[in-house]
């Protein structure tokens, strides 16, 4: 029987000085585990890319769906919109704070969804098409990599580096190991810099390609060069103390390591939650509180209704970035908060608005209930 077997392996440093037997069972196993890896990873992306054809076919339909005009005329039907004249009112009333906003929030929702439905279709098939090339790209990549022995290579390239360049001096075999962890933070910032270079290409197409053909891209070549320094910035802040933690653990914890291992993942994760959305989301985004009125005090009302312990109600500039809208909650115990894009104050009325959050909030209701 023919096995797959990387190009680059360190089998033969781990098989030095045992018996022939032995190494050949090793690696007829580790060959099997290599071609079920591959196998699976096949089919994992036939099934994904299964799916993303089915959805191909759907966003290729040019005739609005019944079901949806149904659903959108009842809502027309019962919503009570504001008047025109109330309409004009709150428009020069919101003219300040909306200088770029051409939609008519009150306007009924039916006409929207069919003035929006053929450019939505559109911009479906383009984010379809563009999933399955990139899915494609990522699967050829990752299968290469495992079948090249990419990593083995750049964990060696990593030692010689560190020991030709770093001035990591090295004697005999436990040298390696004595430097595990210098060595496996140069090792983990080459593969990211490798994985930034490989996945740039199809980041750029996305956001500047795709997302500005059809009106959504706000972001400027700067804004998004400085995102992604941002990035790598944080990655080393906060990556490089951690794998070096962990590693040390991993090396101290002797036979039941896992378990340390698994507190100081579990307490690192609740740290990261608790610094993320106070420390690192404001460094790429402006946070502001949403201003006294009617959308606050029906907001706070809804959260107290769902017994949801809210504390703060932010507005978030993700117009900078993009015309796409959301919000979401955050936060530990009796602290929670809420964030809504500027972009979804001006794009839907009130009472959508609460429609959203209310969604969220009674998921939160149902699962502490």
């Amino acid at each position: 029987m023919v096995y797959l077997t990387p190009l680059y392996t360190q089998l033969s440093s781990v098989a030095k000085g045992g018996a022939t037997t032995s190494a050949s069972s090793d690696t007829t196993v580790q060959q099997l585990i290599l071609l079920s890896t591959i196998v699976f990873t096949i089919v994992v992306y036939v099934f994904e890319g299964y799916l993303s054809l089915r959805q191909r076919t759907t966003y290729r339909r040019t005739e609005f769906p019944r079901e949806l005009e149904e659903c959108a005329g009842a809502i027309d039907a019962e919503d009570v919109r504001p008047t025109a004249s109330a309409r004009a009112t709150k428009k020069d009333d919101d003219v300040e704070d909306e200088p770029n906003s051409d939609i008519d929030r009150a306007s009924p929702l039916l006409p929207q969804l069919r003035a929006k439905f053929t450019s939505a279709q559109s911009y479906g098939l383009d984010k379809v098409h563009f999933a399955l090339l990139s899915s494609a790209y990522s699967t050829f990549e990752g299968i290469l990599f495992v079948l090249l022995g990419f990593l083995p290579y750049m964990w060696d390239t990593s030692c010689y580096i560190a020991k030709t360049y770093l001035n990591y001096t090295t004697t005999d075999d436990d040298d390696e190991t004595n430097n595990e962890i210098k060595i496996s933070l140069l090792f983990l910032g080459i593969t990211t810099i490798i994985g930034l270079a490989t996945s740039l290409p199809f980041e750029l197409y996305s956001t500047f390609r795709i997302e500005k053909r059809h009106g959504f891209n706000k972001t400027t070549m700067s804004l998004f060069i400085g995102d992604k320094l941002k990035g790598l910035g944080l990655t080393l802040v906060l990556g490089g103390p951690f794998v070096s933690l962990l590693l040390t653990i991993i090396k101290w914890g002797g036979r039941h390591f896992y378990v340390y291992v698994w507190g100081f993942t579990f307490a690192f994760s609740l740290f990261m939650m608790s610094v993320y959305p106070v420390i690192i989301m404001p460094l790429f985004n402006t946070y502001e509180p949403l201003s006294e009125g009617e959308l606050k005090n029906r907001i706070c009302d809804l959260a107290g209704r769902l017994h949801f312990p809210l504390t703060k109600l932010f507005v978030m500039d993700g117009s900078k970035r993009s015309s796409h809208s959301n919000a979401f909650m955050f936060g530990f115990f009796k602290n929670k908060r809420i964030v809504l894009f500027d972009t979804l104050l001006t794009q839907v009325h009130d009472n959508e608005i609460l429609a959203i959050l209310g969604h969220e909030l009674g998921e939160y209701n149902a699962i502490i209930r």
